[in-house]
């Protein structure tokens, strides 16, 4: 870690690397908070030498697609005025050699940007499904208790109930992280629940948020194409637990009862614990789902003889889960159960997760399922509230785990009459060849399987002949914005059905299309 428990910077020694003068990490921290150094102005810090402008602090490291060191002479060349790097290089500037690149990164951004991350509360949330949906209801429990908490996650920077701003990330890099906190922070945020990737934890894009509490919902299969092992991939959701011990303010661990590796993350987390799910201190009771209208439930808290009763409006069991993990990071915020309960009570959806766009008599939805565990459950139950057919649109991201392509056919395969296969954010690779396999579990299953390329016109296939009492959902995008390739925003599944249910169907939701992003092609 580059900051003690204390939250101090800690010193890293530069070896000798340049002609024009080595960099000690306490002179490269306080230029970083100067935004000035030896009487010349900083203009940023970046990692990325494309963009860098002139009097940035460049930072090198290694990465899995290249090495940041090879870039150094166009970092120079576009005017880097000082450089970090894993290794001794020599520049024309001034250079700090440290042990970490990406962790460097972390703690310089965190200073430049003021600590924001340690003027709010930090709730930190992670886990392979159901973290936006947590944040949010953390967010709704915050504002119960009278606090103004932003949102940081694959829907953007959120705020009121409003995004502030789009990322392509789920969690920011750490330039724009806290940045982002910052301005968040100067809006007038005091709390900020972000969502944690696997890969967030392992590129230390975290590593200086100062975390309250960290919480996790779930663990199962996803990201094997960035981690070798289910194994790696555990490793990197208990990283997130181990920075608890060296956060600048007290914290908190929220477990899951249910995770198989509970043993592994209590070893992990060096700090006091709230645990949910059945048996734990916080649960539920007389749980009587309601469909897709949501559950009734009792709430059971620490310090409480009696349950809260309540009415979530979020459907599943699954929410059900999202929902006590948002209980236990309240309790072990120190909030009151009436204001627990009450925020939980305030979600009536969220953005792309189990959303309903319907209009007549088909049940028309859009979730961001996309990986064999978040799939079943969403199509578990739709398949309860389906008096019809149930219809699935999904499709293979490109340059992902390749391995869970089949068993997401699969498991749509057990649920779905008709399974209507396209594009899903391809990056490069052949959308129908990466739906392949796929398409055939699905097949081998004996359930109809049609692969259209143009993602608007899966959708309209898969609307098109349906009759009240039939579900149609697409799986994959939720409402994140992204299009193909590019980190542009574009289209999106919400949009697109609205669009097709409206009048002038399928060609007006094309004119939408092109004046929205012109060059989509099968997003």
């Amino acid at each position: 870690m580059l900051r003690s428990r204390h939250g101090r910077c800690t010193t890293i020694a530069s070896r000798t690397s340049s002609h024009a003068g080595n960099l000690t990490w306490d002179e490269l921290v306080s230029a970083a908070e100067r935004h000035s150094f030896r009487g010349l102005p900083l203009s940023e810090i970046s990692n990325d030498s494309r963009t860098i402008r002139a009097g940035a602090i460049f930072v090198a490291h290694r990465g899995r697609q290249a090495d940041g060191h090879t870039f150094i002479a166009d970092a120079l060349a576009a005017g880097a005025r000082l450089v970090v790097a894993e290794r001794p290089v020599r520049c024309p500037v001034p250079v700090s050699v440290v042990p970490d690149g990406r962790r460097a990164l972390s703690a310089l951004a965190a200073n430049w940007f003021g600590h924001p991350a340690r003027r709010m509360h930090m709730v930190g949330v992670t886990g392979t499904n159901g973290k936006t949906t947590t944040v949010h209801l953390v967010a709704s429990i915050l504002e119960a208790a009278g606090l103004s908490p932003c949102t940081v996650g694959t829907l953007g920077f959120r705020r009121g109930g409003h995004t502030t701003a789009l990322l392509p990330w789920t969690t920011p890099p750490p330039v724009q992280l806290h940045s982002g906190l910052a301005e968040q922070l100067e809006a007038g945020a005091d709390a900020c629940i972000l969502e944690v990737s696997a890969q967030g934890v392992s590129e230390a894009r975290v590593a200086d948020c100062s975390f309250e509490v960290a919480a996790i919902t779930n663990l199962t299969r996803d990201h094997r194409e960035y981690y070798d092992s289910a194994q790696e991939y555990l490793e990197a959701k208990l990283g997130l637990f181990r920075l608890l011990e060296t956060s600048a303010r007290p914290a908190v661990a929220v477990l899951n009862r249910a995770l198989p590796q509970l043993d592994l993350f209590r070893g992990a987390c060096g700090v006091p614990v709230v645990e949910y799910g059945d048996g734990a201190e916080v649960r539920a009771l007389a749980v009587r789902p309601e469909g897709l209208e949501g559950t009734q439930l009792v709430l059971h808290l620490p310090g409480r003889p009696r349950g809260v009763p309540l009415r979530l409006h979020l459907p599943g069991p699954h929410n059900v889960e999202n929902a006590l993990c948002a209980a236990a990071i309240g309790t072990a915020m120190g909030l009151h159960a009436e204001e627990i309960a009450a925020g939980l009570q305030q979600v009536h959806d969220v953005p792309g997760r189990l959303q309903d766009v319907s209009r007549g008599g088909v049940r028309v939805v859009v979730d961001y399922a996309h990986n064999p565990a978040g799939l079943r459950a969403l199509l578990r139950l739709l398949r309860t509230s389906a008096v019809g057919r149930l219809v699935v649109v999904m499709g293979a991201r490109g340059r992902r785990d390749q391995g869970k392509r089949s068993l997401m056919g699969g498991v749509a395969a057990s649920f779905a009459d008709l399974v209507v296969l396209t594009s899903d954010r391809p990056a490069g690779e052949d959308p129908e060849e990466a739906a392949a396999p796929m398409r055939a579990a699905i097949a081998d299953c004996g359930v109809p399987v049609r692969f259209v390329p143009d993602r608007l016109q899966a959708l309209e296939l898969a609307l098109d002949g349906r009759v009240p009492g039939d579900v149609v959902v697409a799986v994959g995008k939720g409402e994140e914005p992204w299009e193909g390739d590019s980190a542009e925003p574009g289209w999106d599944d919400v949009s697109a059905l609205r669009a097709l249910q409206a009048e002038g169907g399928l060609a007006e939701a094309t004119v939408q299309r092109a004046r929205l992003f012109p060059r989509s092609v099968g997003a």
